[in-house]
């Protein structure tokens, strides 16, 4: 993996008391968003700007180390940080660049990447390597997984329990279901049990459980799979004997009624 010296946004980097500049490698990406592990850099030294902050710097000890007076809490004066000499320097750039990074990214928040000749070694047992390199299933369940559970007598008697890993992509689409649930306790998210949510899902690529797929399964049987009954599909009739003639929608609506048998 080549690393590259990434850039922030500084209102992301502050709020998330990360650094500006640092040097990663991607470990894993979604669409909207990017796992980066890396390190501290001391090559803003070359771009005259910090690399916690990104301000331009201009006092020499700023410059030198490639670090602001507060970010680097040397305020301008060597005695503060161990004096001015060669190993001392060595000491304290060696120290910036051992700041770990490794974290989540939105896209949106990464402003630049430019080339760089640092190398960065990722540990061999890095979590996100082993999701990313073993196969997508956990026990006998696949990580991406739907299932009905009992729900509370205050919410519904039955909802669809849904587990994934963490990605913003699940996220965002997840958050549009029917009546969706954060459940903090089992770090899992649940919705309305329904048709529609289980037929977002499973195009979403989550494997449903049995119950779930007969019940798709069994909508497909009754309704011809191509031919589901909605106001979209219906024809609409003209009813003989009123006053007045209906409006386009209360026709699109007495079909469907017809269609449906009065099972509205």
């Amino acid at each position: 993996m080549e690393a590259k010296l990434y850039k922030l946004s500084s209102g992301f980097a502050k709020h998330n008391n990360l650094l500006i500049y640092f040097v990663a490698v991607p470990l894993l990406e979604t669409q909207k968003a990017v796992y980066l592990y890396g390190h501290g850099t001391t090559e803003t030294t070359k771009m005259g700007v910090c690399c916690n902050c990104g301000r331009t710097l201009t006092h020499p000890v700023s410059v030198e180390l490639g670090i602001g007076p507060e970010c680097g809490q040397h305020f301008h004066d060597w005695d503060r940080i161990g004096d001015y000499t060669k190993e001392n320097i060595e000491r304290l750039k060696g120290a910036m660049v051992n700041i770990v990074f490794d974290h989540w990214v939105p896209k949106s928040q990464i402003e630049e990447t430019f080339p760089t000749e640092e190398i960065v070694t990722v540990p061999e047992d890095h979590p996100i390597l082993k999701r990313s390199q073993k196969e997508i299933t956990m026990g006998n369940k696949p990580l991406k997984y739907c299932e009905v559970i009992e729900g509370s007598q205050s919410y519904a008697l039955q909802v669809i329990k849904i587990s994934f890993p963490f990605n913003f992509d699940d996220l965002d689409r997840v958050k549009t279901l029917l009546e969706r649930r954060f459940i903090p306790d089992g770090k899992y998210w649940t919705c309305k049990n329904d048709l529609g949510n289980a037929e977002k899902l499973k195009s979403w690529g989550f494997t449903l459980s049995k119950s779930l797929e007969d019940m798709l399964r069994t909508r497909d049987t009754m309704y011809g799979g191509e031919n589901i009954i909605s106001a979209e599909t219906v024809k609409t009739i003209e009813v003989p004997g009123l006053r007045h003639e209906l409006f386009p929608f209360q026709k699109i609506g007495v079909s469907f009624i017809e269609e449906k048998n009065g099972r509205a």
